[in-house]
């Protein structure tokens, strides 16, 4: 914890997880693809354990003076600390049942977001389709025959608001 402390201007993030997925792309994943789908998911199988630190070093840092360079084994002896202190660490049964709420957690939202994504990209090409029927009956220079294209697309649009109505016929036998 001293050396986060005095040395956290360089360090970026440090991500210690037992379920990491490399090269995870969510948008990618939530298109109408099922192959991309499938990609995902095979990929949320193959989940990794992984400790990954980053760091940001000074542009004008020089690796060639040793008292430069000895200003970084504090934080490469932290890095071995940890790996040594995380394979011997074990999650109590309360923290792995809150990693594993969080989790579902987590999928839940990204099956919303995915969801969300797909119902706008839905919404997009329908606006065009519609967009696309105005400009057609639009550009008719037969005024008769875009009175008739108009007239159809405005049937349409009624039928589909108008709810639907089944008769039932009932017999007394």
């Amino acid at each position: 914890v001293a050396t986060l402390k005095k040395y956290e201007e360089l360090i970026e993030f440090i991500h210690f997880s037992d379920q990491f997925v490399p090269n995870l792309d969510l948008d990618e994943a939530s298109k109408d693809d099922t192959a991309a789908q499938a990609a995902a998911a095979e990929a949320l199988k193959s989940a990794q354990r992984v400790l990954i630190f980053k760091f940001c070093l000074p542009p004008r840092l020089r690796f060639t003076n040793r008292a430069q360079m000895d200003k970084l084994v504090p934080l490469m002896r932290m890095v071995l600390y940890s790996i040594d202190r995380v394979k011997k660490c074990r999650l109590s049964r309360e923290a792995k049942e809150h990693a594993a709420k969080n989790r579902v957690k987590m999928s839940e939202e990204v099956s919303k977001l995915t969801h969300q994504q797909r119902q706008e990209r839905a919404q997009v090409r329908r606006e065009e389709k519609i967009r696309a029927e105005k400009e057609r009956y639009m550009a008719e220079e037969d005024p008769e025959k875009a009175r008739k294209l108009q007239e159809k697309a405005l049937q349409r649009e009624m039928k589909k608001k108008n709810p639907k109505m089944k008769t039932a016929i009932l017999r007394r036998g």
